[in-house]
């Protein structure tokens, strides 16, 4: 792969991980989910949350599912940059 195109999805998946930290800071907090911003990271993060929340069941009660899509861009990232 070209490295102008490994820079790009390395880029994209660091700003995607820094919109799932977005969705994660947020839901700790009392808020309208009305909100613009609110509204715009449950539209970027839902899409993969679901499905992982689906199939992975809450640990003590809490959801891991961003963490456990951290972790596997995290592991996407270093992926990519090893070829």
């Amino acid at each position: 792969m070209p490295s102008t195109l490994i820079q790009l999805l390395d880029s994209l998946l660091g700003a995607y991980s820094l919109v799932l930290l977005g969705k994660a800071i947020v839901s700790w907090f009392p808020v309208n989910p009305y909100n613009p911003i609110v509204r715009f990271l449950d539209r970027l993060t839902e899409p993969v949350l679901t499905p992982v929340r689906k199939n992975v069941p809450p640990v003590a009660g809490m959801d891991l599912s961003v963490v456990l899509v951290l972790v596997v861009i995290s592991i996407l990232r270093n992926m990519i940059w090893s070829f």
